[in-house]
């Protein structure tokens, strides 16, 4: 408990002092999350930046994404003689996971605790940390 309150801490320190309009509140906790997430996956990385990033340059990654993957299918419909591609393409599907977790506050927090939790337990030795699963790369 004491080693997550202080990553906690540290987190919200330093995503304040970087993100002006962060505004925690203590209901962020009891919203319902906007998608399942998986804590073995860095979404931050998914799109290109790192766990403090502003919300506003989220929003500028994530709407650079929505433009590419809406030319992807464009482009794919045209190659596919007007038949639309299967959203089965695995980065497609993080990004837009990682677009929907890191631009809804109460899930973004939700999603930071439950890592620095993990974290945490490795600390304390109360176990060892789940490995990160290979993501895409946004950079």
């Amino acid at each position: 408990e004491e080693a997550t309150a202080a990553i906690a801490r540290s987190r919200l320190a330093a995503r304040s002092a970087r993100d002006s309009a962060f505004l925690p509140q203590d209901s962020d906790f009891m919203e319902p999350k906007t998608v399942d997430y998986d804590i073995q996956l860095d979404y931050y990385r998914a799109v290109g930046v790192d766990e403090f990033e502003t919300s506003e340059e989220i929003q500028r990654r994530c709407e650079k994404f929505k433009s590419m993957f809406m030319l992807q299918e464009e482009l794919a419909k045209l190659h596919l003689g007007g038949r639309s591609k299967p959203a089965s393409d695995v980065k497609d599907n993080v990004v837009k996971a990682a677009c929907s977790i890191l631009l809804h506050q109460a899930t973004r927090r939700q999603y930071d605790h439950d890592r620095d939790m993990e974290v945490a337990a490795e600390k304390v030795g109360l176990r060892k940390r789940l490995p990160e699963k290979a993501v895409p790369d946004g950079r």
